[in-house]
């Protein structure tokens, strides 16, 4: 632990001895709740979240099986031998916090009292909620932090899974579209129905509440809404013909986008 400590979190080295094994596992639990945040904005799910493909530095390992949830699904899970959707998109928020208590208590001997304080399942969940509200507000192009934020982005993914709108095409879609003011309820509501009708326009009337350009928000929204994800189909077609052909072109391709999955590729444009 002590070397983890001076190679990966060095600034703990100042903490007195009594209370540093108690930061070190604060510190992780921190970077894992920031990490499932991230996870949970874009869609993706590692779908084996074992402890052992945890790792202290706030990372995972072990991507055999992860995938892009497509259609707005909470539920959505790539590994076939999930049968319980334990590590589901809307399960692995709690997971990694149980796999955090985990390693709470191979600390335990460690820690102060030697126990685990329940103040630090409250900072997972908190650290958790602000960042995850934080890069929401993001996508939506929204700068500003007002009371009823998490309200509308609860409406809205409520409408997307009612209706299996693609997660991440929706959201691209509606960073182009949002520089147009009240054109974009018109716009997305014609590709995704009426029903969103109600939504845009608490959507509208929050953006009224904004100081900053619409330039400034949709550039925001271009840099958190990705134009490309590694979708299943595409891993399939890639293994296939390398594995077939020997063909790595679309692999080599797949490589290109994906190290700047928020650029627009205009030669790459299939792939998006």
């Amino acid at each position: 632990v002590e070397y983890v400590i001076a190679q990966h979190y060095p600034e703990l080295l100042a903490v007195s001895e009594a209370e540093r094994y108690l930061q070190f596992l604060y510190a992780v639990t921190q970077r894992t709740a920031r990490l499932l945040a991230h996870w949970q904005s874009v869609g993706f799910v590692h779908s084996v979240m074992n402890t052992d493909n945890m790792s202290i530095l706030g990372l995972t390992l072990d991507y055999g099986v992860f995938g892009f949830m497509p259609a707005y699904d909470p539920a959505y899970s790539p590994n076939a031998n999930d049968d319980q959707n334990r590590y589901a998109f809307d399960q692995q928020v709690e997971v990694a916090r149980w796999n955090c208590l985990a390693l709470g208590e191979a600390l335990i001997e460690l820690l102060p009292g030697k126990r685990i304080p329940a103040a630090l399942l409250r900072h997972y969940r908190q650290t958790y909620t602000d960042t995850w509200l934080g890069l929401m507000r993001k996508k939506l192009g929204l700068l500003q932090t007002h009371a009823d934020d998490g309200k509308l982005v609860a409406g809205l993914l409520a409408l997307l899974q009612q209706h299996q709108v693609d997660y991440t095409r929706f959201f691209r879609r509606l960073s182009h579209v949002a520089r147009c003011g009240d054109a974009v309820m018109g716009d997305v509501i014609s590709t995704w129905g009426t029903a969103f009708r109600p939504w845009f326009d608490d959507y509208n009337q929050r953006l009224l509440l904004e100081t900053a350009s619409a330039d400034e928000r949709v550039s925001q929204m271009l840099a958190h809404n990705p134009r490309y994800i590694l979708r299943q189909e595409l891993v399939d077609q890639a293994i296939a013909r390398a594995e077939q052909t020997q063909d790595f072109g679309l692999l080599q391709e797949l490589l290109v986008v994906l190290k700047t999955p928020y650029a627009e590729h205009e030669k790459y444009e299939y792939l998006a």
